[in-house]
């Protein structure tokens, strides 16, 4: 079996046909972001592109990993004797959590930019008539950023669109990020 060495191009190359049926053939609202879904099949895709969102993480080299002031307490308190002790919280990676959180209870890895963002940035790039994985890669190199948080701070953020600079915005709503 091969090893997996995807970047994020080659990724953008596997999960092209459904960003870009999505993209042209679901009807997405430019606001909110929200598809228009009325058969079980675009559900079924749409659900695919969602995804496809999360292995970006994976792909992206420089994906920094930033965590606030009060994800770090949790995460310093709760690893200690675990494997994980000693080391920062922008070194570890989800799959990690369940070492030291696991039932995910505490923590979650919060994508500052947003999926919904993410496509209704590609949704104007369509509109622009410039989409292609060539100016795609640049939006998720740019814009890809993923916090640490408390579940209590995740409460206070919107889920789908923030506006203006992330970190700013994450400073509005009391979440302190220290690494930045």
């Amino acid at each position: 079996m091969k090893k997996d060495s995807l970047n994020l191009e080659s990724y953008l190359e596997k999960v092209w046909p459904i960003l870009e049926y999505c993209t042209k053939e679901i009807e997405i609202d430019e606001k909110t972001g929200r598809p228009t879904l009325d058969a079980a099949s675009k559900k079924h895709i749409w659900y695919l592109y969602r995804q496809s969102f999360y292995g970006f993480d994976t792909v992206v080299n420089n994906t920094k990993y930033y965590y606030s002031a009060a994800a770090n307490l949790i995460f310093t308190e709760k690893s200690k004797g675990t494997s994980l002790a000693g080391r920062s919280l922008s070194n570890i990676k989800w799959t990690e959590q369940p070492i030291f959180d696991p039932q995910r209870k505490f923590l979650m890895l919060e994508h500052m930019y947003t999926g919904t963002m993410f496509r209704i940035d590609v949704l104007k790039l369509l509109k622009e008539g410039r989409l292609s994985i060539e100016e795609v890669a640049p939006l998720i190199y740019d814009n890809y950023n993923v916090c640490w948080i408390t579940k209590e701070e995740n409460e206070k953020l919107d889920k789908t669109i923030r506006r203006g600079n992330l970190f700013e915005y994450y400073e509005d709503k009391k979440i302190i990020i220290v690494n930045v």
